[in-house]
């Protein structure tokens, strides 16, 4: 694992205001994580998990402090910048699975390359391998109305690999799933890491998943409260 860190927060802050009233989210969270890491943001609803992932992936811009992506301060990165980052080095999963629902599976998850000027055959080549490895071989011209929530966070996950990020961001991948298809996303996503060493960051409030990190960010009232590293995993 290397030594110097893939994401760094620095005394990040973020205030939303509601009406009248400021509402501080995250309150001054320092934080660093190391490439090929799998890292889980835990705590309750409420806590700032989801908003610090929203400010590591730059869908949203901190208040006050630094995020620093293998080097380079996304604070200060222009919204093109912070696009162009979303789209080549980070891959994003989300617990509604975001598929656009006129599309076919391979429609779905081919699309991200449409702005990477590869033409249409290497894309759907690209796309069909990807929903080969999650299992969806029989999947691959279904609409998302057509396919099981499990299915469609299989899709979502494709999706989110099709080019080739070395950062995963997930953000409650299990939350609209049945048991048996919440193992079954865990697994996959678990493999990314242990596999393929993506570095992974994922929110989650089920205590049942924190044996699968390497570290886990317990996060209460905007703050990191605690921070456990499971030692089984170091080895991994």
């Amino acid at each position: 694992m290397s030594k110097e860190p893939v994401i760094e927060v620095c005394d990040l802050i973020k205030n939303f205001t509601l009406g009248d009233r400021q509402v501080n989210v995250l309150k001054g969270i320092n934080l660093q994580i190391f490439s090929g890491e799998y890292i889980i943001l835990f705590g309750p609803s409420g806590s700032g998990k989801t908003t610090l992932l929203n400010m590591i992936s730059g869908l949203d811009k901190p208040t006050s402090g630094k995020i620093i992506i293998r080097g380079e301060d996304m604070s200060k990165a222009t919204s093109n910048d912070l696009a162009e980052n979303r789209s080549t080095k980070i891959g994003m999963v989300f617990q509604d699975f975001n598929l656009i629902q006129a599309m076919t599976a391979i429609e779905n998850v081919a699309m991200p390359m449409i702005f990477k000027d590869i033409n249409l055959k290497r894309r759907l080549k690209r796309a069909k391998e990807l929903l080969c490895e999650m299992g969806l071989e029989d999947r691959i011209y279904h609409r998302p109305v057509e396919m099981s929530g499990g299915e469609q966070q299989r899709v979502s996950i494709a999706r989110s690999l099709i080019n080739n990020p070395y950062i995963m961001l997930i953000d409650e991948p299990t939350g609209n799933l049945d048991g048996k298809s919440a193992n079954d996303i865990m697994k996959i996503i678990t493999d990314l890491n242990k596999k393929s060493k993506h570095t992974i960051v994922l929110v989650t409030h089920n205590p049942n998943y924190l044996g699968l990190a390497d570290r886990v960010i317990a996060m209460q009232d905007g703050q990191i409260s605690n921070e456990m590293r499971n030692s089984q995993n170091e080895d991994n």
